[in-house]
């Protein structure tokens, strides 16, 4: 026979837990993207580290960004963990849309290697105001001859 007294505090017990509990961190790694343009779909290389660009010409690759729904008034945060070659440069926008397709707003990100040397580098995007429930996705152009890559995306979970 349970007591009455042994169910209220495992119950009392569970509610906590559920109340204390916090998301993790979404990580996605860049095989998630893909070409922009399909007509270039043949250029955009994946490897195990993530999406790097074989053409001879810069090439735009969207990557879907998976997400919780955020605590209400928490504001929307992305980092991008990527790599470029010494001397070149890889720009992205991280676009925020809402449920029903309208956009929310983008935040553009710009990150050049210098000329001395080639870098690994994450980026921090944070927008202003909150956004519970949107969508998100990254456009990036990558340079060519696998001069640059996405490695991925990770979406912050507060």
């Amino acid at each position: 026979m349970v007591s009455s007294t042994f169910v209220a505090i495992g119950s009392l017990c569970l509610v906590s837990a559920l109340a204390s509990a916090r998301a993790d961190n979404l990580n996605t790694s860049g095989v998630i993207c893909q070409a922009y343009n399909a007509a270039n779909a043949m250029d955009i290389d994946y490897a195990a580290n993530g999406v790097w660009n074989r053409s001879t010409v810069a090439r735009q690759i969207a990557c879907s960004v998976p997400r919780s729904k955020l605590p209400a008034g928490s504001t929307p945060a992305f980092f991008i963990d990527a790599y470029n070659n010494a001397g070149t440069c890889t720009s992205c926008m991280v676009t925020l849309y809402h449920f029903t397709g309208v956009e929310a707003g983008s935040q553009a990100v710009l990150h050049c290697a210098p000329a001395s040397a080639s870098q690994t580098w994450t980026e921090f995007v944070s927008f202003p105001f909150p956004a519970a429930d949107d969508y998100a996705r990254v456009i990036c152009t990558l340079p060519a001859n696998h001069a640059g890559a996405i490695f991925g995306i990770t979406s912050i979970q507060p």
